[in-house]
């Protein structure tokens, strides 16, 4: 099986037929190619977002990861993951939770080089939640400096979804 390029639509390689079902080609030690299909088992808010891929003909980048595999009374069976990588703006258009604060509730950030403290207050000022981002081991002499500014990229990344999981 091949990776197919980012800019055809649809993929040829491997095509979402429905939210249930795609289609993969597949090659055999003899180099013959056919066309295979799979099930594929989608929850929730992801099962709308597929929908929403295939009924607006969003361009997608699909690829399957092996998880498994088992050979029973001479036939294959194969278990994986089909996975659809989308635009991050055509994501948030259809699987945002806010769509704006309307005044609500707000978030101040406090940034000390150990940690990152987040205040939740609401419309009147009144204290609704506060959590702190631990990152120590940065601290530590001789810490190498990519590696502490990925942990800070990281637990950056916590605080927002943090605070938008909140309503922030």
């Amino acid at each position: 099986m091949f990776q197919q390029s980012e800019k055809e639509y649809p993929p040829r390689n491997i095509t979402l037929k429905s939210v249930d079902e795609a289609w993969v080609t597949v090659f055999d030690y003899s180099r013959e190619a056919r066309r295979i299909r799979l099930r594929i088992s989608t929850s929730g808010s992801f099962r709308k977002l597929l929908e929403k891929v295939l009924s607006e003909t969003q361009p997608y980048n699909p690829r399957i990861v092996l998880k498994t595999w088992n050979i029973r009374d001479g036939t294959l069976y194969v278990r994986g993951e089909l996975q659809v990588s989308i635009p991050l703006d055509f994501y948030y258009k259809h699987m945002t939770r806010y769509r704006r604060n309307d005044g609500k509730l707000y978030g101040g950030v406090d940034i000390n080089i150990d940690r990152i403290s987040l205040a939740i207050v609401d419309e009147n000022g009144n204290l609704r939640d506060t959590y702190t981002f631990w990152f120590r081991e940065v601290t530590a002499r001789g810490f190498p400096g990519r590696r502490a500014r990925s942990i800070i990229g990281t637990r950056v990344h916590e605080m927002l979804s943090y605070a938008y999981q909140h309503g922030v």
